[in-house]
């Protein structure tokens, strides 16, 4: 079971994450919670369809705290497994197959990251 929280700074590219996660093979929907953190956002399409929390982070507080944004995160999180990220990083097609391969017996584990256009 999986926490996936996403800090972003504008909704540019949300939809594009959030369906990188969805879009997971063997990971179903009891199986994971969303978290966005960020500033308050009317028109994300996928909060239209889906149950996912969005903790409201004014960056007026202090611009770009990633480091508040990450533990509000863990804070709220459901799940013992957890996936930062950020709004440009999306999740390749085999990732969540990749670690159920890999196994869980970790503390902290780090994803590579590619750079694709």
């Amino acid at each position: 079971m999986w926490t996936f929280g996403i800090c972003y700074s504008s909704d540019s590219y949300i939809n594009r994450v959030i369906n990188s996660i969805r879009n997971q093979k063997g990971l179903h929907d009891k199986n994971y919670e969303i978290i966005l953190i960020g500033p308050s956002i009317d028109s994300i399409k996928a909060l239209e369809n889906y149950n996912i929390k969005n903790i409201v982070f004014e960056e007026c507080i202090r611009p770009n705290w990633v480091t508040l944004k990450k533990n509000l995160v863990i804070q709220n999180a459901k799940y013992k497994n957890i996936c930062l990220m950020h709004d440009y990083v999306a999740l390749c097609e085999n990732w969540f197959l990749g670690y159920e391969q890999f196994g869980y017996d970790w503390d902290v584990c780090m994803n590579p990251v590619r750079l694709d256009n």
